[in-house]
């Protein structure tokens, strides 16, 4: 599934969660809504993506032997993957040439519960935008109204640590 317009302007206003793993920092947003979830990750070099509607994850979860029948199910799996999702420290992640996979794992009642992300790298040919896009509008444009907004708020007043630095 292609990441849309959509996707790209309601991930705007979703915060970075930072991801390490053994030697290597991922940068990481993500939407859950009640009938689908959009993930994307980053190492600030490539970004990768994954979608998935309330189909797709009614198919997957057969493999536990769950039917999910209804919305108030649907929105329960999501809210399952979502919290798997924020135990990072039982996730893998690995990374492959055009795509990333994060293995997640958490307790749910009785049983351990699974779920794979498998991402996309994204491209401009298929997607709204592509990886250099991406990063350009959800952190470098961010970064650059806090830089100006600090800047301006600052802008009459004398940093102390700064002119302490500058003198030495």
């Amino acid at each position: 599934m292609p990441f849309t317009q959509l996707y790209n302007k309601n991930l705007l206003n979703q915060p970075w969660i930072l991801c390490t793993v053994p030697n290597k920092n991922y940068y990481m947003k993500c939407l859950f809504e009640k009938d689908y979830y959009v993930l994307i990750i980053s190492d600030l070099k490539s970004v990768w993506y994954t979608t998935c509607s309330a189909d797709t994850i009614t198919q997957q979860v057969k493999q536990y032997n769950i039917e999910l029948e209804t919305d108030d199910q649907i929105s329960r799996m999501i809210q399952y993957i979502k919290d798997a999702l924020g135990t990072l420290s039982n996730s893998v992640i690995k990374c492959h040439k055009e795509n990333l996979e994060i293995d997640t794992k958490m307790e749910l009642g009785y049983m351990t519960f699974h779920w794979k992300f498998l991402c996309q790298l994204m491209n401009k040919e298929d997607d709204y935008v592509s990886s250099a896009e991406f990063i350009f509008q959800h952190l470098i444009v961010s970064t650059q109204i806090l830089l100006n907004h600090y800047t301006t708020e600052n802008a009459g007043t004398e940093n102390k640590e700064y002119t302490d630095w500058r003198e030495h």
